[in-house]
C-alpha cells in the first residue's frame, strides 16, 4: 500500500487505518473459528473496499458455505458494509 504522506496528521491516519485494518482481520478470523471451527490465518483474509475476501481451498469453503448464515450475521455486527466473497 502506498500512499502520499504530505503531514505529520496523514501519516497517523495511516496508522491508525491498519490498526483498524488488523482488528477486523483478526475478529473475522475469531467468528470464522468460533462458527465454522475453521483456525485459518490472517494471509487468507482480504479486505478492500468493504468487499471481504476469503481465500482457502474448496474444502474450506464447503465448511464456510455450511454455516454461511451465522457467519454472514456476526461479520454483518462487525460491519454492516463489509460483502464477503469466496
Amino acid at each position: 500500500m502506498l500512499k502520499k504522506i504530505d503531514n505529520l496528521h496523514d501519516l497517523l491516519n495511516l496508522k491508525n487505518q491498519k490498526n483498524d485494518f488488523d482488528a477486523d482481520v483478526q475478529s473475522i478470523l475469531k467468528i470464522l473459528k468460533d462458527e465454522a471451527g475453521l483456525d485459518l490465518e490472517s494471509k487468507n483474509i482480504f479486505i478492500k473496499n468493504n468487499n471481504l475476501k476469503i481465500k482457502a481451498s474448496s474444502g474450506v469453503m464447503f465448511v464456510v458455505l455450511l454455516h454461511l448464515d451465522k457467519i454472514n450475521q456476526r461479520i454483518a455486527s462487525l460491519n454492516k458494509n463489509f460483502i464477503l466473497e469466496l
